[in-house]
């Protein structure tokens, strides 16, 4: 679908100020970021070395290098925000 602007609807990313994401589910910080490539990996398709190395970069473009082991639950908001935001990065919106 194609928007009065010529924009896709694909094209836009949204991240609310309020996530509703269920924190206490066990997964990293890598792995919520590694969802931002949903397009291209779909249910079966696996996550490539190209696509750690972008998710990576997202994460160090918040201030993120080196949480990527950390389970969500572990972050502060300020820092789920911000691991949120990566993960938007990777939707190439």
């Amino acid at each position: 679908v194609t928007l009065m602007s010529g924009l896709n609807r694909r094209d836009i990313a949204y991240l609310p100020q309020q996530a509703e994401v269920d924190r206490s589910f066990p997964i990293d910080v890598m792995d919520t970021v590694l969802t931002g490539h949903w397009r291209r990996t779909g249910f079966f398709s696996a996550v490539n070395r190209t696509m750690r190395d972008e998710a990576a970069a997202a994460l160090e473009s918040v201030g993120l290098a080196g949480f990527e082991r950390r389970p969500i639950s572990a972050l502060s908001a300020g820092q789920f925000h911000g691991a949120l935001f990566a993960r938007m990065l990777l939707l190439d919106a």
